[in-house]
């Protein structure tokens, strides 16, 4: 007797506990999976974010891997809300990194369904551009430990778009454009060694700058870069850029893109043992050379290497063909340092045509 009431005292239990399971179990759901791709056809790089979206509520994010999304152990469940169905004929919307796919897809319980995904005018890697091109209104997906890189003219400029913390992000490169002397102001006292308009538009971004440079008429410890406020040039001191004189490269970072950027470098000096300045005759021809002209201290200008009393091609033609020589006594080694190099192609040009 004791265990049959026992036994209906459990069985009614359960008949109490057994809807409120019920309306604790979510409903079925809706599971994707499939590839990602880009311009010219590029896969998703890994770390790419698929995101599923339902009105503006996050469903479900997952990260791809080897250009794809959904499989295990990163599967792409869209949960509905219980076992009522509610979510039954919701609209799924889905992103990448942030930006719209423009691919819908009406939600139904226990369905799986491959769903590719693509992005044809957004870019991603690496993208290479030729001389003379302006990039405009480039759409780029950027991802944790794999830049997103814009080069421009076989080596003449990369940018470098990384995201400042672990998730990744998009960007817009609204205009990269090499700039020259004729349309910006220069620096005082320097030379222009490469110039470009820099405008990047984005959330959690990292810019690394690297910048080409020609070093045959400026000393390579004097080179820096620098940022157009509108009215000056701003040096770039934080955090301090990197230069490589085997390269010819100069690199900064920027946290943000909007302007024009640049480097300069000041002329390379002549050794102040090795000469002096003023007014000299030239001797044989009985011609006057120029008064700012740069002179040996026996009375020759310096960079006359066949002593012909001027500074012309032939003299060029002569340290050309000592370059790079390291002999006692060239007569090319113009500021008398044990080798021929930029430094006396800097003294042949101060005083070219004399």
């Amino acid at each position: 007797m004791k265990i049959k009431k026992t036994l209906k005292t459990i069985a009614f239990s359960l008949f109490l506990i057994s809807p409120v399971l019920a309306l604790a179990f979510p409903g079925i759901p809706h599971q994707f999976y499939g590839s990602v791709k880009f311009a010219d056809d590029k896969a998703a790089l890994d770390g790419t974010v698929v995101e599923a979206k339902i009105g503006d509520v996050s469903i479900v994010t997952v990260p791809t891997k080897d250009g794809s999304y959904g499989y295990n152990p990163d599967l792409f469940y869209v949960t509905d809300l219980d076992s009522n169905n509610t979510r039954s004929g919701d609209e799924i919307q889905f992103f990448v990194n942030g930006l719209d796919t423009d691919s819908s897809v009406v939600f139904s319980n226990g369905k799986i369904q491959n769903l590719d995904l693509s992005l044809p005018s957004v870019n991603i890697g690496t993208s290479d551009n030729a001389v003379g091109t302006v990039v405009t209104d480039e759409t780029v997906v950027i991802v944790p430990n794999t830049p997103t890189v814009i080069n421009m003219g076989s080596g003449d400029l990369s940018v470098s778009l990384s995201p400042s913390g672990t998730d990744g992000t998009s960007a817009v490169i609204n205009k990269i454009e090499k700039l020259d002397s004729g349309n910006i102001a220069i620096l005082s006292g320097n030379n222009l060694l490469n110039a470009y308009e820099i405008k990047v538009t984005g959330n959690n971004l990292t810019i690394s700058v690297t910048m080409k440079y020609n070093d045959s008429t400026v000393d390579e410890n004097t080179i820096k870069p620098y940022i157009f406020d509108g009215s000056n040039w701003i040096e770039i001191t934080s955090p301090a850029p990197t230069i490589d004189k085997v390269a010819n490269t100069l690199t900064f970072t920027i946290s943000s893109a909007q302007t024009p950027y640049a480097i300069f470098g000041k002329m390379a000096e002549a050794s102040s043992t090795s000469v002096s300045s003023g007014n000299t005759s030239s001797g044989g021809g009985g011609g006057i050379v120029a008064s700012n002209a740069t002179t040996a201290t026996n009375g020759t200008v310096i960079g006359d290497i066949n002593g012909n009393s001027k500074v012309d091609k032939y003299d060029f033609a002569l340290m050309m063909s000592d370059w790079g020589e390291t002999e006692i006594d060239l007569a090319a080694d113009l500021n008398n340092d044990g080798k021929v190099d930029k430094y006396d192609f800097s003294l042949l040009m101060v005083n070219w045509s004399i």
